[in-house]
């Protein structure tokens, strides 16, 4: 299957994103597309090639659209990349645990889904349970970690338009008047949540303070929607940082942030079969 890999200007979070999948179980049996952002950080491209993997670096055009242009990034990119029946997406600053494409495939081998959904559900928080658990719900779309189908690919390519880039809220108005989200959060997954069916999300446990379930999380704690930004992350720091939880909290500022953003165990005990918990 393909890997969609979304680079923006994080490329040491992207060195332990790439070293986190090539320890994941049966990561040798895809191909990783990168796709790399007007104006990225040219050091991506030494990190990409240091992992031997499957792969092909792809660069998204230069445009005129502001307000939507990582939508257009990344959504331009799963229609180049969403050819097989699943593709996944791992954004550059997303760690995955040792069974996180075994758990995708076991839930759309189980279920006929939109999508599945490896990271812990911040849009509705699910049952709790253990971490061989899954649970279905709906509408609750969010691109960490994330494989969609050939069916969310074809649902989405009909809005992939420049109606749709250069005026996301407008757009999102005009074609989804009744949506109970009315025009608030437009892009790419806000655009997906209208369109999404049913999806899949790990059920979670706390122990010694640390989340099992979940098969990855978010650990971009510099970027567009953080608090703090540096041009001067090495993967060093980067990995002092984002394993502990104490850090990370610091360094999230808000609650909603350090949701989204709290470490998970990567290395889950092995499991046999997963369990839909209804």
């Amino acid at each position: 299957m393909n890997v969609l890999i979304p680079c923006f200007n994080r490329p040491a979070f992207l060195w332990h994103c790439l070293d986190n999948i090539t320890k994941a179980q049966g990561a040798a049996e895809h191909h990783y597309i990168f796709r790399l952002d007007h104006g990225y950080d040219p050091k991506n491209l030494g990190i990409i090639e240091a992992f031997p993997l499957s792969k092909e670096v792809t660069y998204t055009p230069k445009t005129k659209y502001t307000t939507g242009k990582q939508s257009f990034s990344v959504l331009s990119g799963l229609m180049y990349a969403g050819t097989n029946e699943l593709v996944y997406l791992i954004e550059d600053d997303v760690m995955i645990a040792r069974d996180f494409f075994l758990w995708h495939e076991a839930v759309h081998a189980a279920n006929d889904l939109f999508s599945s959904h490896a990271n812990f559900n911040v849009n509705s928080t699910g049952p709790t349970g253990f971490y061989h658990q899954y649970y279905l719900t709906q509408g609750d779309y969010s691109s960490i970690g994330t494989c969609l189908t050939k069916k969310a690919i074809n649902a989405i390519a009909p809005h992939i338009r420049p109606e749709y880039f250069s005026d996301p809220t407008g757009y999102i108005k005009r074609h989804f008047p009744d949506h109970p989200l009315s025009s608030t959060y437009s892009e790419q997954d806000g655009l997906i949540r209208r369109l999404a069916g049913t999806m899949a999300y790990p059920c979670q446990m706390e122990l010694d303070g640390l989340s099992y379930g979940p098969r990855c999380f978010h650990a971009g704690f510099v970027g567009k929607n953080r608090p703090t930004t540096s041009a001067q992350m090495t993967p060093e720091y980067v990995g002092r940082v984002i394993y502990d939880q104490q850090n990370m909290r610091v360094l999230a500022t808000q609650e909603g942030y350090y949701l989204d953003s709290r470490p998970v165990c990567l290395d889950l005990p092995q499991w046999t079969k997963l369990q839909r918990k209804d």
